[in-house]
């Protein structure tokens, strides 16, 4: 269970780092 608590974790924040830079790149676009 432990392990899958950490996997699950990584895999969250994961998917929170590629939104966050999507959200960056777009912001970007936007300035330039």
């Amino acid at each position: 269970m432990q392990y899958f608590k950490i996997n699950y974790f990584i895999n969250f924040s994961e998917i929170f780092r590629t939104q966050f830079n999507l959200s960056e790149n777009n912001n970007n676009n936007y300035k330039n």
